[in-house]
């Protein structure tokens, strides 16, 4: 190798390590620069949280001293004025925005009701918050609050109850008979959850046919069918004794 193309070599060694070292700085920088912007954001977090709690803190005691004057005037007892502080408290620490989901009757997957639909409309009843269920009266949380499977058997009383009188009042119901006929013959297809007014559960039911036709032939979904239409023939079943607006079926 010649001075001219050891030299070349050599000045291509040096803008290499060159070039390392800026990218390294670089990486570094960036690096840096990304730790520094999660310092900021948590700096940014704590000091939102230091502002609610100090709102928090305000709002007690403005609450604290309006009770004491709804007290003092007579227009409210101590009882009274301590639970509307407290709701008040709920409803500004979670401010009254829209449910998720819906309490459910026990035991009833085809139960009625679109959760959807209730958020939209803001109707009142039991909702789920955590592990509990909490009562929104339409408009704001309420201090009325229960264990969850509590609340299902409560919602799954007043369901039954709503059943009841609407066919006390001459509201069509649907045949036992039908809804076993067609889940043992069409049940695959998810026919006789559609009869019984659950409609996505018989969606449901129809792309597992859809799906498990492919490779197992519909296998699945034939069983499903036959037992739920011999669950639905026998009348012992909870989930097979109503319709999804409660309504008993008829023999």
């Amino acid at each position: 190798m010649g001075y001219t193309e050891h030299r070349i070599l050599h000045t291509n060694k040096k803008q290499l390590k060159v070039q390392k070292q800026i990218a390294a700085n670089t990486a570094a920088q960036v690096q840096i620069q990304r730790q520094q912007q999660r310092q900021q954001l948590e700096i940014q977090k704590q000091q939102l949280e230091i502002q609610r709690q100090q709102m928090l803190i305000s709002e007690r005691h403005r609450l604290d001293s309006l009770a004491a004057t709804h007290v003092a005037e007579g227009t409210m007892t101590r009882p009274q004025a301590d639970e509307f502080v407290e709701l008040e408290m709920v409803n500004f620490a979670v401010p009254p925005a829209q449910p998720r989901l819906r309490v459910r009757p026990a035991g009833i997957l085809s139960a009625g009701g679109n959760d959807r639909e209730s958020l939209k409309m803001n109707l009142a009843g039991w909702y789920k918050d955590d592990a509990i269920a909490r009562y929104w009266d339409g408009a704001r949380w309420t201090l009325q609050t229960m264990p969850l499977e509590q609340a299902k058997a409560l919602v799954r009383r007043e369901w039954e109850a709503a059943g009841d009188a609407a066919a006390a009042s001459g509201a069509p119901l649907k045949s036992r008979k039908v809804a076993g006929l067609l889940a043992i013959f069409l049940g695959c297809f998810g026919i006789h959850r559609m009869y019984l007014g659950s409609g996505a559960l018989g969606f449901l039911l129809l792309l597992f046919c859809l799906l498990t036709s492919f490779f197992l032939f519909g296998v699945p979904s034939l069983i499903i069918g036959i037992v739920d239409g011999v669950k639905i023939l026998r009348g012992v079943n909870p989930e097979f004794q109503r319709d999804s607006r409660g309504l008993p079926l008829r023999a």
